[in-house]
């Protein structure tokens, strides 16, 4: 696009604009489309950094640590055979928050929905149980918790991300 720009008694200065400006102005609203919705790098980011966090900190019997089982509890999971870890005693737990369909997503967030009906045990782990009604209390023992490590991965992957909608939203950069 050539114009012709005078302003006024000075010299007359020609400017070309390439691409035009209604190219540039179709790319940026591309790009604008395309970062407008964060469903994409969730997903990603739920299924490479915050379920594996999620495991390793089944691994690890927390981060923090949790508060080690009860001698009752000890003495019970002897008696019954069970366990290899503080909240693993089948697995089943564990195993569910490896699923990617208990999450839910919309273009902004990314929310862990429920635990399925056999692990619903999993919700007093994580915030704890008082006692009462003859119920010892239980600590809480949270399993869903990111570490400071998982922000900068999941930072990673939306930088990664926003790289991509922009190459893809203006051809040739």
């Amino acid at each position: 696009m050539v114009t012709s720009i005078s302003p006024g008694p000075f010299i007359p200065m020609l400017v070309d604009m390439t691409p035009s400006l209604v190219l540039v102005n179709s790319y940026f609203d591309s790009i604008a489309n395309g970062i407008s919705k964060y469903e994409d790098p969730l997903r990603k980011a739920v299924r490479e950094v915050v379920i594996p966090s999620i495991q390793t900190n089944f691994r690890v019997s927390g981060r923090p640590a949790w508060k080690p089982l009860s001698e009752a509890t000890n003495e019970i999971r002897s008696r019954l055979g069970g366990g290899s870890g503080i909240l693993v005693k089948s697995g089943s737990l564990e195993s569910a928050m490896g699923n990617e369909n208990l999450w839910q997503f919309s273009s902004d967030e990314a929310v862990l929905a429920g635990l399925p009906s056999d692990v619903w045990y999993g919700i007093i782990h994580q915030s704890g149980y008082e006692g009462g009604g003859g119920a010892n209390p239980i600590p809480a023992r949270p399993f869903a918790v990111l570490q400071a490590e998982d922000e900068d991965k999941i930072d990673e992957i939306f930088v990664e991300w926003l790289g991509e909608v922009i190459d893809d939203g203006w051809p040739g950069i």
